[in-house]
């Protein structure tokens, strides 16, 4: 390597050389310019249709078949169409995941798991419980994934639930808010992780969290993958306004649903600890709470990356039919992804690009402004 370098500097102390010199290095300047103007813009190789900026050199790993992560878990209680669709979805998007089996609980494994903290016997049942059977169980599958996590020793790991769906853009998506992310937390230029290592859970998939415009509490950039829309669909049918395909990262303030989120091998292993004696609010919530309250150093991606999927004809929450929660169960007529632009699933399925966004059924005169 010293001889090489040696013999390219020698000819620079020749005078006859000197110009010659200057104008090779000016030529090399103006064709890494070029290269790097030329550079900014990349088109996805997923079906050829959104422009995005050229990876960043800090975000290297984001976009591999984990997404920057150790592995992909998916939270699933077997073979159905959520798994199936999930496993084609990843496929199309050349993403690898796993599945971890889940242990067959019992009812009564449930019903300690669930049962209100610090109250006394109910006087009609054995427990007095703080949530449902349904939610008990969503509990149960997250925390196995998390066990799978603690067990094979991973450094960090994403997280998802078996309905989630993304952008066919994903790995792009990734490497935008991966320097984000780091930049955020200050985190050095070498890090185990391409967004960094300041964070214990990072919220990807969710329904909703107000963004927190404090000083140095966020970092925003143009993402040309995000739906053109300005309307933004929370969970049930409600809508907020948001300025159109600005990614926005964030501290976390208030998300809502565990669609999808990251974590590290230490955050796994508090969040195991803190939960397996069981809990008495739902997932979602408990996890907020440990965000906001320091337990967690939590950052979300605004909009998110992952949404649930809604099949036509399918129950729409597992949950909702353990629970009886009927309305929340019922089957959609159509199939769609909010707030997703290209969704993987649906364009898993079809030979043409597609946007299966649906439609909401609010008006838009009920609409919540809550950006800014």
């Amino acid at each position: 390597m010293a001889a090489s370098q040696s013999s390219e500097l020698q000819p620079s102390i020749r005078k006859g050389n000197t110009l010659s010199i200057e104008h090779n290095r000016l030529a090399k300047v103006l064709t890494a310019v070029l290269i790097l103007i030329l550079s900014t813009i990349y088109v996805s190789p997923s079906l050829n249709v959104s422009w995005i900026p050229a990876a960043n050199p800090a975000a290297q790993g984001a976009d591999n078949a984990t997404l920057g992560f150790e592995r992909l878990v998916a939270v699933t209680t077997g073979p159905s169409w959520r798994l199936n669709g999930l496993q084609t979805a990843a496929t199309l998007t050349g993403l690898s995941l796993i599945a971890p089996r889940q242990p067959d609980w019992t009812q009564e494994e449930v019903d300690v798991f669930r049962q209100k903290k610090g109250q006394p016997q109910s006087p009609h049942a054995k427990y007095t419980y703080g949530i449902g059977p349904g939610q008990a169980r969503c509990w149960l599958g997250h925390l196995n994934a998390l066990r799978t996590v603690i067990q094979n020793g991973w450094a960090t790991a994403l997280i998802m639930e078996d309905d989630a769906d993304w952008d066919i853009n994903i790995k792009e998506q990734m490497q935008l808010v991966a320097p984000m992310l780091k930049d955020l937390t200050n985190a050095p230029g070498r890090s185990h992780s391409p967004y960094g290592d300041g964070w214990d859970l990072l919220w990807l998939g969710h329904s909703g969290d107000p963004i927190d415009f404090g000083e140095g509490r966020f970092r925003a950039a143009l993402d040309p993958t995000l739906p053109e829309s300005t309307i933004y669909r929370h969970v049930y049918g409600g809508r907020s306004y948001y300025p159109p395909q600005l990614r926005v990262v964030h501290h976390s303030v208030a998300p809502l649903c565990t669609f999808a989120y990251a974590v590290t091998q230490a955050a796994a292993l508090k969040m195991y600890a803190m939960s397996r004696g069981g809990q008495d609010d739902i997932i979602t919530m408990t996890l907020r709470r440990w965000c906001t309250t320091g337990q967690l150093r939590c950052l979300t991606v605004n909009p998110e990356l992952f949404h649930h999927h809604q099949k036509a004809g399918e129950v729409a929450s597992q949950i909702a039919v353990v629970e009886g929660w009927h309305g929340r169960a019922a089957a959609p007529v159509r199939t769609y992804t909010p707030n997703i632009r290209y969704s993987a699933r649906c364009n898993s399925n079809s030979t043409a690009l597609v946007s299966c966004q649906g439609e909401s059924t609010r008006p838009l005169g009920q609409t919540n402004q809550t950006w800014g």
